[in-house]
């Protein structure tokens, strides 16, 4: 009867601390999908859309807290958010009047290192001659019986350690860095002055070389315009001389015509004088007989044609003249 109840009291507390089980999304056999019908799938959870805007909310405020406060702590991070991002400066002027101290702006507020020691003054412990470790044990028991029967072996001759020199003091390590620094800031000035130098020397020949090029393209300048000046003087001269003999033919043939136009009224006025001596004669010797009468008109007549073709030829010099 014992048994039977205390068995039974451990199924019961197995029972009770069991884990109980989940439920959810149980379906009996009988809603079992029929044939070919598919499980019906539960339906997701609408997504909130506020959980995404308070998370970008979330980010951006820690992020700007976080580049605010280091930018007050950090004066060179606080240049350089200043120099890259527009309008800080003065939210960071108005925002940093409000804080209970300043930020370490300038490297001056922060205390020098105390400089090191030199070896002179550290003080060195005492090295002992003898390392023997037998030398500082005690013997506290007596050894057994056996040990005092056997006679002992002979130990090592114990050398001694050598003795540790103390190093000679040096040069004091802060002259030595005032020195190390003198030098590279003389190093650095010989290399910026040799840099200058060579700047001013590569600007020299470059002006010398853009002085050269402009005096060779003014030289240029100048014989394409003496080229171009003397190719129209020639020009000029050949057009010159071309009007100068077009202008002695024409006049030579002008000084030819205009003779012959002289010759020719010479010898229309000669005729013309002929035909009024004969006309003359003509009338005076109308009592004469006619035979006499009828030459002296004919004699007339032909010098009048004459006179007529002297002058035809005279008006066609005057023209050609």
């Amino acid at each position: 009867m014992w048994r039977a109840s205390l068995s039974s009291c451990q199924k019961i507390a197995s029972a009770t601390t069991r884990a109980p089980r989940r439920a959810t999304n149980i379906r009996s056999y009988s809603e079992a999908p029929k044939g070919n019908q598919a499980w019906d799938l539960p339906k997701q959870p609408p997504r909130n859309k506020g959980s995404i805007f308070f998370k970008l909310l979330g980010l951006s405020v820690v992020g700007v807290t976080g580049v605010t406060g280091y930018a007050w702590y950090d004066s060179t991070f606080r240049h350089l958010v200043e120099d890259n991002v527009p309008y800080t400066r003065a939210i960071f002027d108005d925002f940093f009047s409000f804080l209970p101290f300043p930020a370490l702006s300038t490297p001056s507020e922060i205390t020098p290192l105390k400089p090191l020691p030199s070896l002179s003054d550290i003080s060195l412990p005492t090295i002992p001659k003898s390392l023997n470790p037998f030398e500082s044990k005690e013997v506290s028991q007596e050894p057994p019986p056996s040990l005092i029967r056997s006679k002992p072996k002979p130990l090592l001759p114990i050398v001694p350690a050598p003795e540790v020199e103390k190093p000679v003091a040096s040069t004091p390590i802060k002259e030595e860095l005032e020195q190390k620094k003198k030098e590279e800031e003389m190093k650095r000035k010989e290399e910026e002055r040799k840099a200058l130098e060579l700047k001013r020397e590569e600007e020299k020949r470059s002006k010398e070389a853009e002085k050269k090029r402009q005096e060779m393209q003014k030289l240029d300048a100048k014989a394409r315009a003496q080229r171009a000046f003397e190719g129209r003087e020639a020009e000029k001269a050949a057009e010159n001389a071309a009007i100068e003999s077009i202008l002695k033919t024409s006049l030579k043939e002008a000084g030819t015509a205009v003779q012959m136009a002289l010759e020719e009224l010479k010898s229309t006025v000669s005729v013309t004088k002929d035909h009024s001596s004969l006309l003359k004669e003509a009338m005076a010797a109308s009592d004469k007989s006619g035979e006499e009468q009828q030459a002296k008109w004919e004699a007339v007549t032909k010098m009048n044609v004459t006179r007529q073709k002297a002058i035809e030829a005279s008006n066609q010099g005057t023209d050609n003249a």
